[in-house]
């Protein structure tokens, strides 16, 4: 399987020429759309609370606040990575990836945030302590799984800590970060019922469509996408050429490569079959390489 990853380095002739006319979301207009989404959802939760009694209690709106913007934070998270060509073209994914990683920092902080709110709210209004409320708001309907949900969710981000990142190999990590989307299937409830949709249909509709294009967006991008690619480019090696100890330089074969439009100073994410005597074929890590050169078919 390969992937393109679309770099900041110097634009194709195409782009410099003005005759590539496929759409590209600029970083600074990617940037403005999820700060607007986040200051309207983060207002949304106030518009609830002055609809109740008064006076308004700083725990559970704070804990309402960061509920809906962890959900957001989520939602944009994965559609920074679901490869849709407009994001990768036009801010390219060595950013979306920085974007990503400070992202999911800040919206781990939201989830914490978010529980110890609610927990201590549910105290403070049933004069319990934190042991105690903490126990009762997990026997809540939906919320053992929803706190399943979560612990997953903070395995995956300790998981992706740099300390813990450099131990795992690239599959190990993968395979983790998958987690993910679990995470989100388990909590994804738990938004629809929280007391700043529940009741309100349109809402809750408009939010379930807002995850559902995310979802087909990474469906079609990063499953159905590759699959096509491999099936109707056959990529093979021609030649591995030693350039000096340790460093080689591969040469590549298929079809319809032209399609691809890739460009050198790109990097493309390589798994090769490795042959070792006596042994049936393995397939290597997954690292990424630089291309140098295309020429037609290969």
């Amino acid at each position: 399987m390969v992937d393109v990853w679309t770099t900041t380095e110097p634009p194709s002739n195409d782009v410099a020429l003005g005759t590539d006319r496929r759409w590209r979301a600029a970083p600074a207009d990617v940037l403005l759309a999820i700060t607007f989404g986040a200051i309207a959802l983060a207002w949304w939760p106030l518009v609830v609370a002055l609809q109740g009694p008064r006076p308004i209690q700083f725990m559970p709106l704070l804990a309402h606040v960061c509920g809906m913007a962890a959900g957001y934070g989520v939602l944009v998270l994965l559609a920074l990575m679901s490869r849709a060509p407009a994001l990768e073209r036009g801010v390219g994914a060595d950013v979306l990836t920085r974007w990503h990683a400070a992202g999911g920092r800040m919206g781990v902080g939201l989830v914490v945030v978010h529980a110890w709110a609610a927990t201590v709210a549910w105290s403070e209004s049933r004069r319990e302590g934190l042991a105690l409320a903490g126990w009762h708001v997990i026997g809540l309907p939906g919320l053992a799984v929803t706190t399943a949900g979560t612990l997953l969710l903070l395995g995956v981000a300790v998981a992706s800590a740099r300390s813990a990142r450099h131990r795992l190999s690239f599959e190990a990590w993968h395979a983790i970060h998958l987690l993910t989307y679990v995470s989100v299937a388990m909590t994804f409830l738990h938004q629809l019922a929280g007391p700043d949709l529940a009741g309100r249909r349109p809402l809750q509709l408009a939010w379930a469509l807002l995850y559902a294009n995310v979802f087909a967006l990474l469906v079609r991008h990063r499953v159905i996408a590759p699959l096509r690619q491999a099936s109707r480019h056959r990529l093979r090696v021609v030649s591995v050429v030693p350039e000096t100890p340790g460093v080689v330089s591969i040469e590549m074969a298929g079809e319809h490569l032209d399609e691809l439009r890739a460009e050198p100073g790109q990097f493309l994410r390589w798994r090769f079959l490795t042959q070792t005597t006596g042994c049936r074929p393995t397939p290597s890590r997954c690292r990424p390489h630089r291309l140098i050169n295309d020429s037609g078919s290969r």
